[in-house]
């Protein structure tokens, strides 16, 4: 489970608790990755949030609200195909354990594909999938640039893009010229079948 998904069971499960509760019970490494999930969710109409007895803001499940659920794995087109959803199941499993809060849009929900919270880092990472022909493979690449482009602002935040683990994708960044890559600041995350995450940087 995310941690959006352990704050949702939380909440459902203990309403009328503060955000410093939250982050207690779950054992989250930082109070702001509570506050900035729980306030996301209220913006989605999803939970409820007013002040306390104790003067601290609480959270409470909306009845009726739509929970947003992982969707479970769909069979890929071939074998080897990994899924835009497998990539960020990865990232997941490679970014909560290292102490990351992490927001995804599953599927073909809209906006950052993976928002990463630790502290006052902030990491953005837009993701694709294998594809399943080769030329698509090349739109795909130039697509996920894009995307990431358009999320840079002044904000101080990492930004990378993740892609299965394939030789086209590797040969693709590697042509990307270096200056490019370090003057944005920019990494790529690579994920195999077993969901084994490398990021490189050149």
């Amino acid at each position: 489970m995310t941690a959006r998904d352990r704050i949702l069971d939380y909440v459902k499960q203990f309403p009328g608790r503060d955000d410093d509760e939250v982050a207690a019970a779950l054992a989250l490494s930082h109070r702001q990755a509570a506050n900035q999930i729980c306030r996301q969710l209220a913006k989605e109409g999803i939970l409820r949030r007013q002040p306390g007895r104790r003067g601290k803001v609480v959270n409470y499940l909306i009845d009726g609200a739509p929970i947003a659920v992982p969707p479970a794995p769909q069979q890929s087109s071939t074998a080897d195909a990994i899924t835009e959803d497998d990539v960020k199941r990865a990232l997941v499993k490679m970014l909560e354990p290292k102490g990351w809060a992490v927001e995804v849009a599953w599927g073909k929900q809209r906006g950052i594909d993976v928002v990463a919270i630790r502290g006052t880092e902030r990491w953005i990472i837009e993701c694709k999938g294998t594809g399943s022909l080769g030329p698509m493979q090349n739109n795909y690449f130039v697509g996920v640039l894009g995307e990431l482009l358009q999320r840079m602002s002044g904000e101080a935040s990492k930004h990378s893009i993740a892609l299965p683990d394939v030789p086209k994708f590797r040969r693709l960044w590697s042509e990307l010229p270096g200056n490019v890559k370090t003057k944005l600041a920019l990494s790529a995350l690579f994920v195999s079948r077993d969901g084994t995450v490398i990021e490189l940087t050149l």
